[in-house]
């Protein structure tokens, strides 16, 4: 019996292992913004960055403080068209239904063909100063600080409705989710209206308090923050506050909801981490406050960035710093994830002019010697490679005499050959590294001779040796 016991223990262990052994072969590539970035391009303009850029159908949509607008093919990463504005713009560029709706300081609407920038249609908004574009569905609402709210249809232009609050608008009018014709807006008496996209009043409820900057909907509730620094959760349904917490400061950014989670970053630098459905604080950092950018969420992280050259990637469940980037320019602007492109925006002063900057996940491979060439024929010399940017990398070894090319270590996950060799000549070792996505070479020249002086054994420096050539990219 005692022996039977045993032999079943042994089993299971081994079907354990053998289980999570099954598990760890079958992890997932990982996807995401994947450290550490390298630059892979970029495009100049004049002036600075304007406003928060459009994306949507591969393009980008970019407005400068020269009144010019960039469409950038993000697939080809160049400038397909530009539009240039008489005035500057008095909100961010929008893409509706029809095309990228702009609303220029005066009064003036415009909607361009977001292939070509080909004018759609124009039309001037008189007696009403726009501080907000808002695209929802087949509608463009205009909405300004006064108490006024127009909609407009997006295939012409033309006006439909207008709509008079009792007071100012605290913020940009918000479209509620799951294909609801309807619209929320928030005035600075603390009243949220809920409006049809026909421009019908459907409720109007008194708040807490006051909007602070931009509100955020998830199905049926609303998350904002208020002026007195708290941060509510509107059940649209019942009508009613589900919960209020206080915060250091009202949010400067819309706040972010992923999942169970709700992102705010507070005009104190400080970015919390909220549990969506009660309002608990599941964690916090402090972040540096010149000038925050809203946070960008990419799966389970957060890509956060400042007026500094420092890109930033956080954990969403932790908030924990798990990579950084420094651009050496100061960015202008939030991150754009753009798979497999993150976009950012930055200023050189001394040129008066932006960048649009493309960064991709830096993949390449370094190769280096136990010993310095030349080298005679006795001893042992190893190579070792150090590889970035790759998911499980394998590693083959080539040693290439006279154009010659010899795989002298098959692919696998050993990193380093050893070299005894046993004839002289001008070598050229090679390493090539890949995964199931990328790869990269490197390679390094040597020269064995007999007439060599015997050196000391050098250990593998920090930099590629002489000669040696690095190569990554898309196998």
């Amino acid at each position: 019996m005692k022996n039977f016991a045993f032999v079943a223990v042994l089993a299971l262990s081994l079907a354990l292992n053998g289980c999570s052994a099954a598990g760890r072969s079958a992890k997932a590539y990982p996807t995401g913004v994947i450290f550490p970035l390298k630059e892979a391009g970029g495009l100049e303009y004049d002036g600075h960055l304007a406003w928060t850029p459009a994306s949507g159908a591969g393009r980008l949509f970019l407005a400068t403080t020269q009144y010019v607008i960039w469409a950038i093919d993000l697939s080809a990463r160049t400038a397909v068209w530009r539009y240039a504005a008489p005035s500057a713009l008095a909100s961010a560029p929008v893409l509706s239904a029809a095309g990228l709706v702009l609303a220029e300081s005066g009064g003036r609407l415009v909607c361009l063909d977001p292939s070509d920038g080909r004018l759609l249609w124009e039309r001037k908004v008189d007696g009403f100063e726009v501080s907000w574009v808002v695209p929802v569905q087949d509608r463009v609402i205009l909405a300004g600080k006064s108490s006024d709210v127009l909609g407009l249809d997006s295939s012409h232009g033309g006006e439909l409705w207008r709509f008079q609050a009792k007071s100012a608008l605290a913020g940009p009018p918000l479209a509620a989710q799951g294909g609801s014709r309807s619209l929320l807006l928030f005035t600075e008496d603390g009243t949220l209206h809920s409006l049809t996209l026909e421009g019908k009043r459907d409720f109007t409820v008194r708040l807490a308090a006051t909007l602070s900057g931009e509100a955020s909907v998830e199905g049926k509730l609303v998350f904002f923050s208020s002026l007195d620094g708290h941060v509510q959760c509107f059940d649209l349904a019942a009508r009613k506050t589900r919960w209020r917490v206080k915060l250091a400061g009202p949010a400067s950014c819309r706040p972010l909801v992923r999942g169970k989670r709700l992102i705010l970053w507070t005009d104190y630098g400080v970015l919390f981490c909220l549990d969506r459905s009660g309002g608990d604080i599941l964690w916090w950092t402090s972040v540096a406050s010149r000038l925050p950018f809203p946070p960008v969420v990419v799966e389970d992280q957060i890509l956060l960035s400042v007026s500094s050259p420092r890109l930033q990637r956080l954990s969403l469940s932790t908030g924990k710093e798990t990579a950084a980037f420094d651009l050496g320019r100061d960015l202008e602007g939030p991150p754009l994830w753009a798979e497999p492109l993150v976009l950012v925006n930055a200023h050189d002063p001394q040129t008066g002019k932006g960048r649009l900057v493309f960064l991709r996940k830096d993949v390449g491979v370094r190769l280096d010697c136990s010993k310095k060439p030349p080298q005679g024929l006795a001893g042992e010399i190893v190579f070792a490679a150090k590889a970035v940017g790759f998911f499980r990398p394998k590693y083959e070894f080539f040693l290439v005499r006279e154009g010659r090319e010899e795989s002298v270590q098959k692919a696998s996950e050993q990193d380093y050959w050893s070299w005894y060799p046993d004839s002289e000549g001008a070598f050229v070792i090679k390493v090539r590294v890949t995964d199931a996505r990328e790869k990269a070479e490197a390679e390094m020249p040597f020269t064995i001779s007999a007439d060599t002086p015997k050196r000391s054994p050098v250990r593998p420096v920090p930099a590629p040796g002489p000669g040696a050539q690095t190569r990554g990219g898309q196998p």
